[in-house]
């Protein structure tokens, strides 16, 4: 009998060595939204996609292992032991853990499967491990982490964390339709209401960006011809199967090179050794070989047996993955969630629907999908019926490791949210039970009428060089609509939805997590596939998602979420077969200090990737629905936030539906704030925010909100006007705030007598540099030209008898001077006529009596 060992995986033609590593580091940066440059890549560079040779597989193995390469002929196995290179709670090193499990025929559990397409065999050591999680980048990201703390400004923190995101979980749901308002606020907000229901929404049948047309900015996955009605059957392009294992592309499961290396090795000379006595000698050798096994055949063989329960899932996702837990939340989810019917038609119907989605992969999808790297625009068009199969291998977590940028791409696979890896409480297994129910409800309705719509994901980048200079925009704000009941998903129909996204797009809905973007996520399921090829999100980037359908209803948030039924989506489709939805996916600063969020540096950043997701190439003015972006776990001012979207949005040209989630307080300060500025143009509310930092945020506490600064700008504009009627008061002046609108001056500290000396004083001193008239002054050609700007700056205000009363005082001081023995002074002026007098000099100055009254 013969015991099968994982040793690793291998990417057979898909390995990327060091050097192209290194070499392929970022694809060139692209113009704006609908145009990219061109990539051009050396020889050097492109990928050998040779076979593995017998020879490299044994000069990888250790010395003493030896053994032939052969196709993989299913072996009865009795036993598996593998080593799982796992790590610690709390701990970044890995650690090795034995361990040895009884298994039935031909199932290999815990495949090294993370590692496709990155490493060989001989490379995946400790060493190596440590090197991949802590590269040498880090100590200057840390060095320069630290200046930017030194100088108060810090850079872009991590997001927080998983017990973060759940800090509001003892909140109870939010019941907006029957929150109770006081007869003013309920005023307000049915005034609020009728102006929102006259903003711009998405209409039926118009074009909307992006457009669905094949060019190399658009990777279009399926046939539309010009005749194309919404709702008819699309086949996919091309029609056969184009397997890309690149680094540029998603690896398919179904692709050659999804290969991975096995030991095989005889277990008949170590059930002898058991009999042995334990001095006889060891004459038995162990046989070791390599086995070469095809991954998607694992697959398919995994998943064309019977599934009747949620533990057949999991037997057969752990023989082609590793698992590193049982799936205690999708145990609950069926088990308890679930009803008897709802269960039986889940393992009756859509089971087998599903698998059927997985199997199809090659004939469904079969356009070699690219990765939507960093500062790259490019769009994705799939069918509604490819994006079910791509989920459907996601739910069984058939996808490979996406070669070295797996650490820069979030996860697509399920196993993590079905897991129980950290050991949640009862709680937090429940929410994770309800977000797995949204997805069971969404495979359910696509099993029972497959739609036939079209969904596309687009990337956006704008240049730094194309970046607005917000202080010199010369724009009026537009319409801010703050409004306290409704939500963005239910009440945001037809308008521009945004999504407070993480930098990894989806955050937590494969986790933890159950805030704002992971609801959405499972409730709009068919945005869970930008996690596939979306690369970490950049300072200047935004996802577009246009054209996805909502199933299901929900009620709750975070620890109390919880899935309430099917919904039906009636939004219309454009033009291209795509509903009229679309949703722009930001990620906010995580502000680790409340005043850094007000500094400058990161105001423009929160502006610029507003207005990213905002703007348009064609000037759409498509209203936007948000709220509250980045200020739950993210720390975020609702204040600063709403005035940001503001003026991204007014500068794309589109008006803002606020939408506070109940909050009354935030509701009453975001108004405040819009009748404070909303007659001023953008540069102006820069400068006013520039202003409200300078004033109120450079100490470690702030000495007022932003609303209440904006309360006392509106105030002094109005006494400026009524004390001026003639002069237009002029926003202009925002650059210097008079001190005195901040602080008193008190402007009889001195009694007028002493004014009156202090004046006196001044004018003998004046007096002093100015020779009389009658005498002949030294030209000041001669003069060093510090001496000449003294002279030229001198101020004289006496009168002709003013000046004769000093000429005599100074006749009687050096009288005075010659009694006492004193020498005559180098600058008294002589009786001859052509004597010179200096206008300044410092023996004459110290003669001078002292204009303080004694």
């Amino acid at each position: 009998m013969d015991e099968l060992v994982p040793e690793t995986q291998l990417s057979v033609g898909g390995a990327v060595d060091k050097s192209t590593q290194e070499s392929v580091d970022r694809v060139p940066e692209s113009p704006p939204f609908n145009t990219q440059a061109d990539e051009e890549e050396t020889e050097g560079n492109e990928v050998e996609e040779d076979s593995l040779t017998e020879f490299d597989v044994e000069a990888q193995l250790e010395p003493q292992t030896s053994g032939l390469m052969q196709e993989e002929q299913s072996p009865k196995v009795s036993e598996i032991t593998y080593d799982d290179e796992s790590h610690a709670a709390g701990s970044s090193k890995p650690h090795k853990r034995k361990s040895t499990k009884s298994i039935s025929d031909d199932v290999v559990i815990d495949i090294d499967f993370e590692d496709a397409g990155t490493l060989g065999v001989s490379s995946m050591n400790e060493t190596d491990i440590e090197i991949e999680e802590f590269p040498e980048e880090d100590n200057d990201i840390l060095l320069c982490a630290a200046k930017n703390v030194q100088d108060n400004v810090g850079e872009e923190p991590e997001g927080p964390t998983e017990d973060e995101m759940l800090i509001e979980s003892n909140n109870p749901a939010f019941v907006l339709e029957t929150l109770a308002l006081d007869a003013e606020l309920e005023e307000a907000e049915d005034a609020m209401r009728k102006e929102f229901d006259n903003f711009k929404k998405f209409k039926a049948g118009e074009k909307i960006f992006p457009d669905v047309r094949r060019s190399e900015y658009n990777t279009i996955a399926f046939d539309l011809n010009a005749a194309y009605q919404p709702g008819v059957p699309l086949e996919p392009h091309p029609l056969r199967f184009v397997p890309k294992w690149d680094h540029k592309f998603v690896p398919m499961p179904c692709c050659e090179q999804n290969v991975h290396l096995f030991k095989v090795r005889s277990t008949d000379a170590v059930s002898n050794n058991d009999t042995d006595g334990p001095n006889e000698p060891d004459n038995n050798l162990v046989e070791t070989k390599i086995v070469r096994s095809w991954m998607w055949h694992r697959i398919s063989k995994a998943l064309s047996g019977q599934i009747l329960c949620s533990q057949d899932i999991f037997s057969a996702t752990k023989q082609y993955t590793r698992v590193t837990s049982e799936f205690n939340a999708l145990n609950y989810c069926i088990d308890q969630i679930m009803t008897d019917g709802e269960r039986t038609h889940f393992f009756s119907k859509v089971i087998p629907y599903m698998t059927r989605l997985v199997l199809g992969l090659p004939e469904i999808v079969t356009c070699p999908l690219p990765i939507l790297r960093k500062n790259v625009n490019h769009n994705i068009s799939l069918s509604q019926r490819q994006v079910a199969c791509l989920l459907a291998n996601a739910f069984f977590s058939t996808f490979p490791k996406r070669f070295q940028f797996e650490a820069e791409l979030p996860s697509i696979n399920f196993k993590d949210l079905f897991a129980d890896n950290h050991g949640e409480d009862e709680r937090r297994l429940i929410m994770k039970a309800q977000k797995i129910r949204c997805l069971i409800h969404y495979f359910t309705r696509v099993a029972a009428d497959s739609p036939q719509g079209v969904i596309t994901y687009t990337r956006k980048n704008l240049r730094h060089c194309n970046m607005p200079d917000w202080k010199k925009i010369d724009k009026g704000l537009t319409k801010f609509v703050p409004l306290i009941r409704g939500t963005i998903e239910d009440d945001g129909a037809g308008l521009l939805k945004v999504d407070f996204a993480n930098k990894f797009i989806g955050g937590g809905v494969l986790g933890r997590g159950a805030v704002q973007e992971e609801i959405l996520f499972v409730i709009y399921p068919e945005l869970m596939l930008t996690r596939l090829f979306t690369e970490k999100l950049n300072y200047s980037e935004s996802v577009i998602i246009t054209g996805c359908e909502r199933f299901c209803k929900y009620s709750g948030y975070s620890l109390n979420f919880k899935f309430d039924g099917d919904y039906q989506d009636t939004t219309q489709y454009d033009s291209k077969g795509r509903r009229c939805t679309q949703i722009a996916a930001i990620d906010a600063l995580y502000i680790s200090r409340p005043l850094f969020q007000f500094h400058p540096k990161h105001i423009t950043r929160e502006v610029n990737k507003a207005f990213v997701g905002f703007s348009s190439p064609n000037n759409s003015s498509i209203a936007v629905a948000t709220g509250k972006w980045g200020c739950g776990a993210f720390n975020g001012d609702p204040q600063l936030k709403a005035v940001i979207q503001l003026l991204a949005a007014s500068h794309a040209g589109r008006d803002i539906a606020f939408f506070t989630f109940g909050d009354i307080d935030c509701y009453k300060d975001v108004t405040s704030i819009y009748d404070c500025i909303k007659d001023l143009k953008i540069k102006d509310v820069w400068n006013l925010l520039d202003q409200y930092h300078s004033l109120c945020c450079s100490t470690s506490k702030r000495t007022r909100t932003l609303k209440e600064f904006c309360k006392q700008y509106t105030d002094g504009q109005s006494e400026t006007k009524e004390a001026s009627s003639t002069l237009k008061a002029s926003t202009s002046n925002l650059k210097t705030v008079p001190i005195t609108r901040f602080y008193s001056s008190d402007k009889s500290r001195l009694d007028d007598s002493t004014v009156a000396d202090i004046t006196k004083g001044i004018n003998k001193i004046n007096s002093k540099h100015k020779p009389p008239t009658n005498l002949q002054l030294t030209t000041t050609a001669g003069k060093r030209p510090r001496e000449e700007e003294n002279a030229s700056s001198i101020n004289v205000t006496l009168t002709n008898e003013e000046i004769e009363q000093v000429l005599q005082d100074e006749e009687n001081l050096k009288v005075s001077a010659d009694s006492n023995g004193e020498s005559k002074p180098a600058s008294t002026p002589d009786n001859s006529d052509n004597a010179e007098v200096s206008p300044k000099s410092p023996k004459r100055l110290k003669q001078l009596p002292d204009f303080y009254p004694s």
